[in-house]
């Protein structure tokens, strides 16, 4: 199965977001003055709402990847004995 196009959006802009905020945190820690932490605190955390969201997504398409793919089991429709 693969994402549909909204679910790729939303992953690609997650990565970008991850890592615009991971490069302002890092100015940040090294002393770059003129931001609002409070702001930032808030921006951090949904960044991290939207990165949790898109990783269940990613994991619930590897899920039905893994499920298509796989053979049936044996055991799975035959009868006890």
């Amino acid at each position: 199965m693969e994402p549909t196009k909204n679910e790729a959006q939303l992953i690609a802009a997650s990565n970008i977001l991850i890592a615009v905020v991971v490069t302002i945190d890092l100015f940040v820690i090294t002393g770059w003055e003129g931001v609002n932490l409070y702001l930032l605190t808030v921006v951090n955390l949904i960044v991290l709402l939207i990165g949790f969201i898109a990783f269940r997504i990613k994991k619930r398409i590897r899920q039905k990847k893994l499920a298509a793919s796989s053979p049936p089991s044996p055991h799975s429709s035959s009868p006890p004995t």
